[in-house]
């Protein structure tokens, strides 16, 4: 008799492979990444300094007699010496962001940081929630949570009046992003035959979404029309996904029979394909699941199932160094940047040729091979960039070194991505169906905390330019080394349930 992992990827096929249910899921799905994305990303906009000008110089009455200003220019002028500070500003009239709303530079310029780190602690404490509701509540009510609360909270930030309301709206924010975001890739590969994976996780729509970011923001100059917009597009989504079925594997797995049973119907419905037989799925099911004891698996099983304790200590490094790269390389644009808004394009423009290439290359060849190339590639390039910007903020006169480093930055973010990208589907495919979303969850939040440091990091870089690059690419190249001790996942069948330690067979 076949395992029930096999049955299951039988099932699939017998229901139309990828069929026309699995093509339109998945593009829904891919679809939700323009609000998700634009959540995510929009401080690269919203928290963008444009030119300004001090307009008021508050001066010591001590200090008055011995100020010269003749040589000083009020462009970006924060103080004149020791005891004088701005405390006016105006700013350029292209673009409205949360600087010019609220004067956050100079000595407020870390308020920006404060938010963006805020938004990445709860777009972690978001992606801790979805691997526990995924798998016990399912991968659909998850995702739908995730783009209700990006919708509410969008809506909110649009009405708010300090940047310290602002400030926790962009942690709730955080969470619906986290939320939607984590569970979507294991909701996906469930639907889909094994041959089919990479091109679902590889899919560019989040270049895509990013990109659409860039032109909605030169289109509408203004943070809070920006707000508005993604509380639209936002409850759209949301009618949307409420039509789709919940993974019917996840429902097998959990033995909700009757709702697997529905799911299986409409995916036959919609595929025009005869309604299969379950009976044997599904005793097998409940057999495998009394037999493993791991039809309630959480968190624990991590760190105390031997082979899953090796995969994610592995994981978590290669996350965090994965996360912080991106973020830096994503969010870090003004270091490089003449005009944020083709920067922005640029920049998240290298993503898309970038999982076309992955989708490729982790088809024909292995998973394990085509990660460690690229985060090695990475590594390098991040670590040259570092080099560049460095000679370019110390010459202060070369315009070339700033094109230069703009190029290597755009190559590193291209490997970054791909790295990735490829990581994404290799975590899924290493955890088993019963605690797959907690196993992702887990190594999504590990990568959270990149994120939350990214913001910080690219503050540091304006005092010490280089830092940013260096310290990314040290630790992609420490993730190459962790990549060599993980197994090798590519045309594997998708595991469903925690295999026993051999210590527990003997025992």
């Amino acid at each position: 008799m076949s395992s029930y992992s096999v049955q299951t990827e039988n099932l699939i096929e017998e229901l139309g492979g990828c069929g026309h249910l699995q093509v339109l899921l998945c593009l829904c799905i891919h679809s939700l990444n323009t609000i998700i994305f634009w959540s995510i990303l929009a401080m690269s906009f919203i928290g963008y300094t444009p030119d300004f000008s001090c307009t008021q110089l508050d001066v010591s009455q001590a200090f008055l007699s011995t100020l010269n200003l003749s040589n000083v220019s009020p462009d970006h002028l924060c103080s004149a010496g020791p005891n004088t500070t701005c405390s006016s500003y105006i700013f350029q009239k292209s673009m409205n962001t949360i600087v010019t709303e609220w004067n956050l530079v100079c000595d407020r310029r870390w308020i920006v940081a404060l938010i963006t780190s805020l938004q990445m602690v709860g777009y972690l404490v978001g992606s801790i929630i979805a691997g526990l509701m995924a798998d016990s509540l399912g991968r659909k009510a998850t995702i739908m949570s995730g783009i209700a609360s990006l919708s509410l909270f969008s809506l909110v930030g649009f009405f708010t009046q300090s940047w310290k309301m602002y400030a926790a709206i962009r942690f709730f924010i955080g969470i619906g992003a986290g939320l939607s975001y984590t569970a979507q890739f294991t909701y996906m590969i469930e639907f889909v035959p094994t041959k089919w994976r990479p091109l679902v996780v590889c899919f560019p729509s989040e270049p895509i979404a990013a990109m659409l970011l860039a032109f909605v923001s030169w289109w509408l100059h203004d943070w809070r029309s920006l707000h508005l917009l993604k509380t639209i597009v936002g409850v759209l989504f949301f009618i949307m996904i409420w039509f789709l079925p919940e993974s019917f594997r996840w429902l097998v797995a959990k033995i909700k029979l009757k709702r697997a049973k529905k799911s299986i119907e409409f995916i036959a419905k919609v595929n025009r394909r005869k309604y299969p037989d379950l009976e044997e799925v599904f005793n097998r099911a409940k057999e495998e699941a009394v037999s493993n004891n791991t039809m309630n698996s959480n968190f624990t099983k991590l760190l105390t199932s031997k082979e899953l304790r090796k995969v994610t200590l592995l994981l978590s490094i290669v996350g965090f160094s994965a996360c912080l790269s991106w973020y830096c390389l994503s969010l870090g644009t003004e270091a490089v940047s003449v005009n944020v808004y083709l920067t922005m394009l640029l920049m998240n423009f290298a993503d898309f040729p970038a999982d076309l290439i992955t989708a490729v290359f982790i088809s024909r060849y292995d998973r394990k091979k085509f990660c460690l190339a690229m985060f090695c590639v990475s590594g390098i390039l991040c670590c040259a960039a570092g080099v560049f910007q460095h000679f370019d903020k110390i010459s202060k006169t070369s315009s070339s070194l700033i094109v230069v480093t703009f190029v290597v930055s755009m190559l590193a973010k291209f490997a970054v991505s791909s790295a990735d990208r490829c990581v994404t589907l290799y975590t899924t495919e290493l955890y088993p169906t019963v605690i797959r979303t907690t196993g992702y969850s887990f190594q999504a939040t590990v990568g959270r905390f990149g994120a939350i440091v990214s913001p910080f990091l690219i503050h540091i870089d304006r005092y010490f330019p280089g830092s940013m690059y260096f310290l990314s690419g040290v630790m992609l190249l420490i993730s190459s080394v962790c990549i060599l001790f993980l197994r090798e996942t590519k045309n594997m069948v998708l595991q469903d349930y925690i295999r026993p330690d051999p210590s527990d067979l003997t025992n």
